[in-house]
């Protein structure tokens, strides 16, 4: 499952119904320049591939520092198979889950 964006690691099950996505801060200030953003690492994720054209997905927004969820929804993925996974809720460390309607 490709992903694309900055700063994530991504993996999903064969069929791609279950995927989770990773989008992690980072310390280094020179890269917060060259990304131009105040915040290390910001709130910018990415675009999720290998989806099933048109087919529903739901998600949630996992904190691993937290433990807890921070939101969720549902998408409909394009044509190609592929959604814009949105800005995450704030800067830390965050994890997308994203299941597909059965």
């Amino acid at each position: 499952m490709p992903c694309s964006g900055v700063y994530a690691y991504c993996a999903s099950n064969k069929s791609n119904t279950e995927m989770v996505l990773y989008f992690y801060s980072f310390t280094d200030e020179t890269v917060a320049e060259r990304t131009n953003t105040d915040t290390f690492g910001g709130i910018m994720t990415g675009t999720v591939g290998s989806l099933v054209p048109f087919a529903g997905y739901n998600y949630r927004w996992f904190n691993p520092i937290t433990g807890e969820y921070a939101g969720d929804g549902s998408f409909k993925a394009s044509a190609a198979g592929t959604r814009f996974a949105g800005p995450r809720p704030d800067d830390t460390d965050y994890v997308l889950v994203i299941e597909k309607d059965t």
